[in-house]
This record gives structure tokens, sequence and C-alpha cells, in this order.
């Protein structure tokens, strides 16, 4: 299965960086390339170099170029979706123009798919500047429910690049990012995870991951990275609302995005009833999809509190947290 991948690349201010980057895709042993280059308003020579890389390299004759400009500057996620529109591809894959890919790298990924059409194959990453724990899962996984657990245990990246998606797939669920959000990948893995049903994870290192100190996550401060983290969840419920998403595993996916945001409270100071708050606010969901969701007789008692007044919402949820705290105790010391 020779599938056709689509390259997407947004380029903004990274002129000391595209080289590697357009270098390592015009490299590829893998040749049925779309190769898709937005230009988010760059104010630099980043689109320039780009051009010039590509038009100098003697190998790209069996590659398609596409190069594409926004009117003005509308940021990461806006021009991934460009490119989603502009793909012909069977599948896409996002590559950040100031990293790069190996060799390799769409070869690897596409191998599992002589097998089987995946919803997203990924690699292994190599993080230049910063230490990450390297991912658990190898393999398929066929399964909503497991995979919604992979998803919450953190074995698998929440990046959105070093993911070879099914375009199909991204269309028919509606997988786009969410424009001016700074988490967006946190989000848009969120809803792989509420929507897969197969994923195959490659056991090699595929891509070069460069973190960089003037970032925009580095450099936003607590009230921003506050608001970003609560419209990644509120983000969550509109798509489940929308989508009518529910299976036996979305609650993983839920939990997941409550214990990062419930986590940065925490670090920052925010009072134990501020945080429930914070949780509750996020949720606008009608009561006929949260009793879709928490259908199980255990869903129910733990997430009880959803369907009452806020304050008789938490005093409950302490509760149970000490019952359940107090039954862990107990069976550990026996």
């Amino acid at each position: 299965m020779n599938v056709k991948v689509s390259i997407i690349i947004p380029i903004y201010k990274v002129e000391p960086y595209i080289e590697r980057c357009i270098k390592s895709v015009l490299h590829q042993t893998y040749r049925n390339l779309e190769v898709i280059l937005v230009d988010d308003c760059t104010p630099d020579r980043s689109m320039e170099l780009a051009k010039q890389l590509i038009n100098d390299d003697e190998k790209n004759n069996d590659f398609r170029f596409i190069y594409l400009k926004h009117d003005h500057n509308r940021g990461l996620s806006a021009a991934r979706n460009t490119g989603i529109d502009a793909a012909t591809g069977d599948y896409v894959f996002f590559l950040d123009s100031d990293d790069e890919i190996t060799e390799n790298c769409i070869a690897l990924l596409a191998q599992p798919l002589i097998k089987f059409p995946y919803n997203f194959v990924m690699g292994y990453y190599e993080a230049k500047g910063k230490t990450f724990p390297k991912q658990d899962v190898r393999g398929e996984l066929l399964n909503q429910k497991v995979i919604a657990k992979s998803y919450h245990n953190n074995q698998w990246h929440c990046m959105a690049w070093n993911k070879l998606c099914n375009l199909s797939y991204i269309k028919k669920h509606g997988l786009l990012f969410q424009e001016g959000l700074i988490h967006e990948d946190e989000l848009w893995s969120a809803l792989l995870a509420s929507t897969a049903t197969s994923i195959y994870c490659v056991d090699i290192c595929t891509y070069i991951y460069y973190i960089r100190e003037n970032s925009i996550t580095e450099e936003e401060g607590t009230d921003i990275k506050l608001h970003h983290y609560k419209r990644v969840l509120q983000g969550f419920y509109e798509f489940q609302e929308a989508k009518n998403i529910s299976f036996e595993g979305v609650e993983d996916v839920e939990n997941r995005i409550i214990e990062i945001l419930v986590s940065f409270m925490k670090r920052e100071g925010v009072p134990p009833y501020q945080r429930y708050l914070t949780l509750r606010q996020c949720d606008k969901r009608s009561i006929g999809t949260r009793k879709k969701v928490y259908c199980s007789f255990k869903s129910k008692i733990l997430n009880l509190d959803k369907f009452m007044p806020h304050l008789i919402g938490y005093v409950y949820k302490k509760a149970l947290s000490i019952i359940i705290h107090l039954k862990t105790t107990i069976q550990i010391s026996f």
C-alpha cells in the first residue's frame, strides 16, 4: 500500500532553523509525498529560504510542493488547519518548522499501513534541550477504551507532530485545531483519543524535537496558562456535546485533562474549592449528555457531583475522596 502523504509545515519566524527542517524533508527515502508550506505572514526570510532550498534540490522531481499564505498572522492552529484543507494525501503529517525528521521517518510510519489503515501511526522522538519520558505503547491498539486508557496513562505523546494521520478520519470527525489556543496539541490529542479506534506505534525514533527557550509556552504567565488550560477542558466538553461522543473510555480522556488542570492550579496555590469550581464552570454540557456519558453505576457514583449545585457537589466529592483514600489505606495495610 503506497499511500500518499501530505507533510504540513507552518512557517513563522524560523529563519535560523528552516534549513534543517526542509533538508530533512527533501532527504526522505519515502517519495510519494506532497509538501504543503503555509506562510503565516512570517516577517523574516524563512519562506524565501525554504523555496530556495527546494528549487536548488535535484531530487525533488517526484515531490509535489504547495505554497500557501495567510493574509495576516493567525497562529499555528490556523496554519495547520489551512494545510489540512489543502491536503490531497491519504495521510497527513505535521512537522514544526524548527524541528526535523529522520531520513526514514515517513517510510517507517507508512510501513504498518500495508497491513491495516490505522487512524494514525506514530513514532518515538528525540528531544533536544530537555528530557522527556519515552512513550510506553508499542505496536497496535484496536480498541477505543484501550486507546483512551493509554492516553490517560501518558503512554503516547500529546504533540500533533510525528503522527501520520488518516485524512479521511480527520475530516469525518472534524479534528481541526482550535485557533488562538496555546495548548492546541493537548486538546487535539484528547479528541484523537476520544475518536480513534486504531493506532500503531513504531518503536523507532523518527522525529527530532528542538526546544527553544523563547517559545510561546515558555514565556506565558500564570493567568494566561490557567486561561488556556481551562479552554482545553472546555473545548473537550464542547466537542463531546457537538459530536455526541460517548463510550466506555471517554472518562479516561476527561480525567487526563482534569488532572493536568488541577496539577497546575495546585502549583499556583489555588484553594481546593476554587479548583473544583473552575472545573465545574468549564462543563457546559447538557444534563442529557452527562447522563449518557456517566451511564454505569460506578461512573454515576464517581460523577454524581456533576448533577448537583456547586457547593453540595464539592462536599460530596470531598467525602467520596476521603472514603476512597481510607479504603485504599486499609487494603494496603493488610
